[in-house]
């Protein structure tokens, strides 16, 4: 898909979705590293499991700094460049699997929520300021959970009830596909299932936008040195606010910190 017409999607119904981005082999190599990753995260007293059915591994590129490489590509880097501006930044991400398998829960995903709290009646900022990406690592099915969707919710100046049944539509993809969606959205996970649904899932925003994590500080002086320009500044190296105005009064510097 072209870049101009999925830029055309997101403003219009929210959501893009562009398919073969990585592989088969790629995606089952993936996998494969994931789940002995979450088995070492659990024996380092990490929770990774949650009341919604899912498995996520934050920040996954930790014991790899070469799948930094998954929070950039040139793709993505023009569409956001236009949509978020210079720099953009990492809110939060990790590698997550949707699977149950008792299948005896009694709770349907996670209910209808927006991951964005600047789009309401009382803020003006409005929608188009944070957007979710997810790299399918399987199949994004009916029969595994896949995300239910609103199209065109993101311009609602409003929250879902997280309850409520909405007439909907499901983020369907091929593994090895890219869903990107606005963080307005309407949306809510799928019902876990007994199959599993890996996908890594980055969310990226304006560099104003408080992140999750510190990462700027994620990783040692000598990795920084081994990561390109362009990944350094996704993970706020250039947008840290000064300690005091010895040095400078900017947060935004175009020298990586």
């Amino acid at each position: 898909m072209k870049k101009i017409q999925a830029i055309k999607q997101l403003k219009n119904d929210g959501l893009t979705i562009i398919k073969n981005v990585i592989n088969t082999k790629e995606c089952l190599k993936l996998k494969n590293y994931f789940f002995r990753l979450e088995n070492k995260r659990i024996k380092d007293g990490e929770k990774i499991t949650f009341n919604d059915g899912s498995t996520r591994i934050f920040n996954f590129f930790l014991e790899n700094y070469k799948l930094t490489n998954f929070l950039y590509n040139n793709y993505l880097n023009e569409i956001f460049l236009k949509l978020l501006g210079d720099p953009y930044v990492l809110r939060v991400c990790s590698a997550m699997n949707l699977q149950d398998i008792d299948t005896k829960r009694i709770q349907d995903g996670t209910g209808w929520h927006t991951d964005w709290a600047y789009n309401s009646d009382n803020i003006k900022f409005g929608y188009g300021g944070s957007y979710h990406v997810i790299i399918a690592l399987d199949d994004f099915t009916k029969d595994n959970g896949a995300t239910h969707y609103i199209k065109g919710s993101h311009k609602w100046k409003k929250k879902p009830t997280r309850e409520t049944k909405y007439k909907s539509n499901m983020i369907l993809m091929k593994k090895g596909s890219m869903a990107i969606f606005d963080s307005s959205i309407w949306h809510k996970s799928g019902k876990p299932s007994k199959y599993s649904r890996w996908g890594m899932w980055s969310v990226y925003t304006q560099w104003w936008v408080k992140p999750y994590f510190r990462y700027n500080e994620i990783f040692t002086k000598k990795i920084k040195g081994k990561l390109s320009k362009r990944i350094l500044k996704i993970l706020h190296s250039n947008s840290v606010p000064p300690l005091n105005a010895k040095k400078r009064v900017l947060t935004i510097t175009e020298n990586i910190i």
